[in-house]
This record gives structure tokens, C-alpha cells and sequence, in this order.
């Protein structure tokens, strides 16, 4: 009798410490979260001059660029003939356009990123591309291919489903192996672009290491902050559509533009608030940031 009772104490014991772990899992997940949703808005909010200052002639570059394009390029990707022949301009205009959006995000990101981490103050026009940003470049390419190699067995698992089950069945695998698997994975690789951007070194797989913990708390902000920006913008472009003229397409285009400003504010501001808890962490266990470069 007392053998059983003492069995039924442990038990009880285990169920209320794996009760109290989840609990405190659900917590620090749901804190960790609040805080970056939260702290990325106060970040833009608090800094908003800085921002524009850090973006404006980066966008104000590319628009001038799209109306160039548009005004005196070729009107078609193909030119006429009895086959469909590349027009070798065109193909090289996109390579530059791809080329100068990249620089243009590494740039504004280490700006932005070196302002709240670092309290720098960008000056009135912003088109800096120097050691910093092109080590960004570099690391983000890096991730890029990283992620084409893992889309590999993804796509391979959604063909041998997609014929055994059925294409609702393949997608829904996807979107449980990007959201589920591979998101919270790329979101933890990317903490090392922040660093990069304040000359702290920490690699790919050093961040990964380091930032168990924050992959689904920086998924969760980013859809969080994204639908913050698009659901309204499609609101108004919806009704800016019922005016008609030349007022909907000017809004149209003025929504978007402020869409894509917001949007990288906010999805660099997620990165920022990750690394600034990871920083947290070293902190608190007693080892500072690891050391410049």
C-alpha cells in the first residue's frame, strides 16, 4: 500500500513539473513575442525621422530607375520574330535593377540596424555601400542559397505526396514544411545579419545555436507586423478603386510605396528585436558580445 501510494505521489509530481514547464514555455513564448511585436513598432515610431532619412533616396533611386525603364527601354522582354529571343537589354536591366534592390536593402538595413542597436544617426541622404554591406550581401546571398538547397527535399516530398494522395495533400505538406520546419530555422540563420551590421561576429551556425527559442517568436511577429501593414493598405486601395481617375491610381501607387517603406522597417525591426535578446542572454550569462571583426 504505501509502495503504491508512493508511486502515485511521483507521478503526480511529474505531471504538475511537466505541467509547470509547458506553462513556462507558453509564457516565455507569448513574452518573447509581445516583445518583439511591440518593441519593433516603438523602434519606427521612436526613430520614424531617422528612418525616412536612412530610406528616402534609396527609393527615391529605384522609382527614378523603374520611370527610366519604362520611358526609354524596350517595350517587350522579347523582340519580334518567328521565335520568342530574349532582348539581351531588358535581360540585363533586370540583372541591375536585382542587383541595386539588393545593395539598397543592405544598406538601409545595416543603417537602420546600427541606429537602434547603436544609437547612430544617419545624415540627410543616405547611399552609404562600403565593407559593412557588402558583408551583408554576402550573408544574405549565403542564406538565399541555404534556402534553396532545403526547398530541395521539401519539393521532392510534395511530388511522391502530390501523386500518392493527391495535390491538396502536397500542398498542405508545404506549407507545414516551410511554415512549421523551415521558417523558425531561417529566422534563427538570420539573426547573424544584425550582427554583421554592428561588427560583431557571429556566423550562420553560431546564431543558430545560440537563438533556441526565438525562431517561432520572430515567425509569429513578422506574419504579426505584415498583416499590420497589408490588410489596411488593401483596404484603402479597395476604396481608393471606387474613386476612380487619376486619384486611384496616384493612391494606389502612394499606398504601395508607403507599404513597402513600412514593411522594411518593420520585418529589419524583427531582426533587431532578436538579436537584441539574444544579447540579452549573453548578458545574463556572463559573456559579452562576441567581439568586431
Amino acid at each position: 500500500m504505501t509502495a503504491l501510494r508512493l508511486q502515485f505521489v511521483i507521478r503526480e509530481l511529474c505531471s504538475a513539473a511537466v505541467a509547470r514547464r509547458k506553462s513556462l514555455g507558453a509564457h516565455v513564448f507569448a513574452r518573447t513575442t509581445g516583445r518583439l511585436f511591440t518593441g519593433t513598432f516603438k523602434a519606427l515610431f521612436s526613430n520614424f525621422e531617422d528612418f525616412l532619412r536612412i530610406v528616402w533616396a534609396w527609393f527615391a533611386l529605384i522609382i527614378l530607375g523603374v520611370l527610366a525603364f519604362n520611358v526609354l527601354g524596350p517595350q517587350s522582354l522579347h523582340t519580334p520574330g518567328p521565335e520568342l529571343v530574349p532582348n539581351l537589354v531588358h535581360v540585363l536591366a533586370i540583372f541591375v535593377s536585382v542587383l541595386v534592390v539588393t545593395v539598397a536593402n543592405s544598406s538601409i538595413a545595416v543603417a537602420w540596424h546600427r541606429c537602434l542597436l547603436l544609437g547612430e544617426r544617419p545624415g540627410a541622404v543616405h547611399l552609404r555601400v562600403g565593407r559593412r554591406e557588402l558583408a551583408y550581401v554576402r550573408k544574405t546571398v549565403l542564406i538565399f542559397l541555404i534556402s534553396g538547397v532545403a526547398v530541395i527535399p521539401l519539393s521532392l516530398v510534395f511530388i511522391m505526396v502530390n501523386r500518392l494522395m493527391g495535390p491538396g495533400f502536397g500542398i498542405l505538406v508545404v506549407v507545414i514544411g516551410v511554415l512549421g520546419l523551415w521558417l523558425p530555422i531561417l529566422m534563427r540563420l538570420m539573426l547573424a545579419l544584425p550582427a554583421t551590421a554592428v561588427d560583431e561576429r557571429l556566423g550562420l551556425l553560431d546564431a543558430f545555436r545560440q537563438s533556441r527559442g526565438l525562431g517561432w517568436p520572430m515567425v509569429v511577429a513578422s506574419v504579426g507586423v505584415s498583416l499590420v501593414i497589408f490588410l489596411p493598405m488593401v483596404l484603402l486601395i479597395v476604396i481608393a478603386a471606387f474613386a476612380g481617375g487619376v486619384f486611384s491610381a496616384v493612391a494606389g501607387v502612394l499606398l504601395e510605396i508607403g507599404a513597402q517603406i513600412a514593411s522594411v522597417a518593420l520585418q529589419i525591426g524583427v531582426l533587431t528585436g532578436g538579436h537584441y535578446i539574444l544579447r540579452e542572454r549573453q548578458m545574463a550569462q556572463g559573456a559579452g558580445p562576441p567581439a568586431a571583426g
